[in-house]
């Protein structure tokens, strides 16, 4: 999968588990929070170094807002602020 993840995203309310390790996604981290939920488990790892696509920027403070998330993976990407806290 390649490209820039929409935003606003669709709304997918009982969406659990978001795994999209390893593709070539670029751009920004949108909002999660208000498209799915019920998120628990986000995979965003290996999109690729920012010279080649891949994901950057700052991590939206509304991941804060996802109270069932459990697992949070989005190393190897050029992200720049720090985890929100719960």
């Amino acid at each position: 999968i390649h490209g820039s993840l929409p935003d606003p995203l669709p709304n997918l309310e009982s969406l659990r588990v978001l795994n999209m390790d390893k593709n070539k996604i670029e751009g920004t981290l949108p909002d999660f929070s208000r498209a799915f939920p019920e998120l628990r488990v986000l995979k965003l790892s290996n999109q690729g170094a920012v010279s080649k696509g891949g994901l950057a920027g700052p991590i939206p403070e509304s991941l804060a807002n996802l109270g069932f998330l459990k697992e949070l993976h989005l190393s190897n990407n050029v992200l720049s602020n720090t985890i929100p806290p719960e």
